[in-house]
């Protein structure tokens, strides 16, 4: 299969709104009303394969991104204290991503199956950082150019015990990732489920434990303005119950939407 796509992500309020917003005692968040929409070109070629017990499908996509929409970070300079930031966003000119998607779903035996996958993206950035001297309180340009990689894996497995019970086991893994200003570190996760259905099908009780070893954080290290580091942790640790019913005898099928193109920079979960 070979496809073209054209897509527009718009800011959202809160990368426009010009209100300060306290993050941490160092860190201020300010939108940014001149961000432009972002537009993404898209060819893929996809081949999937059709086996006994599941199927294979392999994909391969350039993607060319005008005016994409980033975080950036530099000094407070309203601030006495030269060391706090503000974290706001801009729109890059253009880039150009490469990248590959592999997933595979086999049904092992009747009541176990497994669906891994990976998605892996290269792209090409340049910009100008500042360097912050702490005595004068003033920054140097830096023009730097880097190629950024990201690395998402996901797997799923289901387990059914009878024709009204299964249990789901999900694992998700971000590689580490580099950018022009900071470098993200690795996340990962696992979250447990079960379902049960009755009523002929038409009413499901589901239950899910997320990030069950509490490990879902976003941590960063960075030398721009200066040398720092940070951790952000959130309430990843959920547990979520469950009922819905169809009254009509249709399926229900949600609408999957990438997110904006993080699979080309690396998820920034953070100030960055």
């Amino acid at each position: 299969q070979l496809s073209y796509s054209r897509r527009v992500d718009r800011p959202s309020l809160e990368q426009t709104k010009p209100i300060r917003e306290f993050s941490t005692p160092m860190v201020t968040t300010l939108g940014n009303p001149e961000l432009r929409p972002q537009f993404t070109n898209s060819v893929e070629i996809n081949y999937t394969k059709t086996l006994e017990k599941g199927s294979l499908n392999l994909g391969i996509y350039v993607r060319g991104i005008n005016d994409q929409i980033s975080r950036v970070i530099d000094t407070d300079y309203n601030e006495a204290v030269g060391n706090k930031l503000i974290v706001s966003y801009t729109n890059f000119d253009h880039n150009t991503a490469y990248g590959f998607e592999a997933s595979f779903n086999y049904k092992i035996t009747k009541w176990w199956d497994i669906s891994p996958s990976i998605d892996y993206s290269s792209i090409n950035q340049r910009g100008i950082v500042f360097s912050l001297n702490p005595i004068t309180n003033t920054g140097t340009p830096i023009d730097r150019k880097i190629t950024v990689s990201a690395l998402t894996s996901r797997i799923s497995s289901n387990f059914k015990v009878n024709k009204r019970m299964s249990f789901l086991l999900f694992g998700l893994y971000n590689g580490p990732s580099d950018g022009l200003q900071g470098n993200s570190h690795q996340m990962y996760k696992m979250d447990i489920g079960t379902r049960y259905t009755l009523l002929n099908d038409k009413m499901n009780i589901s239950l899910r434990f997320n990030d069950v070893f509490d490990t879902m954080k976003y941590s960063f290290d960075t030398q721009y303005p200066y040398p720092h580091s940070g951790l952000s942790t959130w309430e990843s640790q959920t547990v979520y119950l469950g009922l819905t019913y169809n009254f009509g005898g249709a399926k229900i099928n949600g609408m999957n939407r990438k997110n904006r193109e993080e699979s080309n920079i690396g998820s920034s979960g953070g100030v960055l």
